[in-house]
Protein backbone atom coordinates (compact mmCIF):
# COMPACT_ATOMS: atom_id res chain seq x y z
CA UNK A 1 0.00 0.00 0.00
CA UNK A 2 1.07 3.54 -0.60
CA UNK A 3 -0.33 7.02 -0.49
CA UNK A 4 -1.03 8.98 -3.64
CA UNK A 5 0.12 12.58 -3.65
CA UNK A 6 0.96 14.89 -0.82
CA UNK A 7 -0.68 14.73 2.59
CA UNK A 8 0.16 16.76 5.67
CA UNK A 9 -0.56 15.42 9.15
CA UNK A 10 -1.37 18.04 11.78
CA UNK A 11 -2.06 17.50 15.48
CA UNK A 12 -5.00 19.43 16.92
CA UNK A 13 -5.52 18.81 20.64
CA UNK A 14 -6.03 15.03 21.01
CA UNK A 15 -6.94 14.49 17.33
CA UNK A 16 -5.01 14.46 14.09
CA UNK A 17 -5.98 16.03 10.78
CA UNK A 18 -4.77 14.66 7.48
CA UNK A 19 -4.86 17.42 4.89
CA UNK A 20 -4.22 16.99 1.15
CA UNK A 21 -1.92 19.52 -0.51
CA UNK A 22 -0.91 20.34 -4.06
CA UNK A 23 -2.50 18.22 -6.78
CA UNK A 24 -3.80 15.78 -4.18
CA UNK A 25 -6.60 18.30 -3.61
CA UNK A 26 -7.90 17.28 -7.07
CA UNK A 27 -8.35 13.72 -5.75
CA UNK A 28 -9.71 14.59 -2.31
CA UNK A 29 -10.69 18.09 -1.26
CA UNK A 30 -11.34 17.78 2.44
CA UNK A 31 -9.83 16.99 5.81
CA UNK A 32 -9.58 13.55 7.38
CA UNK A 33 -10.02 13.49 11.16
CA UNK A 34 -8.06 10.74 12.87
CA UNK A 35 -7.59 9.44 16.38
CA UNK A 36 -4.35 8.07 17.82
CA UNK A 37 -4.98 4.57 16.45
CA UNK A 38 -5.67 5.87 12.94
CA UNK A 39 -2.44 7.86 13.16
CA UNK A 40 -0.51 4.70 14.06
CA UNK A 41 -1.98 3.02 10.97
CA UNK A 42 -1.17 6.07 8.82
CA UNK A 43 2.43 6.16 10.07
CA UNK A 44 2.85 2.43 9.45
CA UNK A 45 1.56 2.74 5.89
CA UNK A 46 3.98 5.63 5.29
CA UNK A 47 6.77 3.30 6.44
CA UNK A 48 5.49 0.70 3.94
CA UNK A 49 4.69 -1.87 6.63
CA UNK A 50 2.59 -4.89 5.69
CA UNK A 51 -1.00 -5.14 6.94
CA UNK A 52 -0.19 -7.97 9.34
CA UNK A 53 2.63 -5.94 10.87
CA UNK A 54 0.19 -3.08 11.48
CA UNK A 55 -2.32 -5.50 13.00
CA UNK A 56 0.38 -6.87 15.32
CA UNK A 57 1.42 -3.36 16.32
CA UNK A 58 -2.15 -2.52 17.39
CA UNK A 59 -2.46 -5.80 19.29
CA UNK A 60 0.73 -5.08 21.21
CA UNK A 61 -0.17 -1.46 21.95
CA UNK A 62 -3.81 -1.88 22.93
CA UNK A 63 -4.00 -5.54 24.07
CA UNK A 64 -6.91 -6.22 21.68
CA UNK A 65 -7.80 -9.38 19.81
CA UNK A 66 -6.40 -10.20 16.41
CA UNK A 67 -9.92 -10.02 14.96
CA UNK A 68 -10.60 -6.54 16.38
CA UNK A 69 -7.24 -5.30 15.18
CA UNK A 70 -7.83 -6.64 11.65
CA UNK A 71 -11.26 -4.99 11.54
CA UNK A 72 -9.87 -1.63 12.61
CA UNK A 73 -6.94 -1.70 10.18
CA UNK A 74 -9.23 -2.69 7.32
CA UNK A 75 -11.72 0.03 8.24
CA UNK A 76 -9.06 2.75 8.11
CA UNK A 77 -7.40 1.34 4.97
CA UNK A 78 -10.73 1.01 3.16
CA UNK A 79 -11.71 4.59 4.05
CA UNK A 80 -8.40 5.93 2.74
CA UNK A 81 -8.85 3.93 -0.49
CA UNK A 82 -12.45 5.07 -0.80
CA UNK A 83 -11.48 8.74 -0.77
CA UNK A 84 -8.70 8.06 -3.27
CA UNK A 85 -5.51 8.77 -1.33
CA UNK A 86 -4.32 5.16 -0.87
CA UNK A 87 -3.68 2.39 -3.39
CA UNK A 88 -2.43 -1.20 -3.12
Amino acid sequence: MRFIGDLVLQKMSDKYLLVPTGKTVDVFNGVIKMNETSKIIYDAIKLEKEKQDIVDELINKYQISNEDSILYVEEVVNKLKEIGVLID
